[in-house]
């Protein structure tokens, strides 16, 4: 699959499990961050989309990125 080869993981995979597979697509310009992702957890894949405009530190949106996908995770496969 093409999109399991995107090298950019500082945001939705970026606190998800080493072992989950997933495909995404990334999107960054000067005040924006998004990314679209499909997660293949064991128990319940899902997909998730991000996007955010007017960012002011792209450091603390691909955390709190990771944050919501990582709570998607839990709450799909707990």
């Amino acid at each position: 699959m093409l999109l399991s080869g995107q090298q950019v993981k500082t945001k939705i995979p970026n606190k998800l499990p080493a072992e989950v597979l997933s495909a995404n697509k990334t999107g960054e310009l000067a005040e924006v961050e998004n990314d679209i992702r499909l997660v293949f957890a064991p128990a319940d894949p899902f997909a998730i989309v991000v996007l955010t405009d007017g960012i002011e530190t792209a450091s603390k949106v691909q955390s709190a990125i990771g944050d919501f996908a990582l709570a998607a995770y839990q709450q799909s496969n707990g």
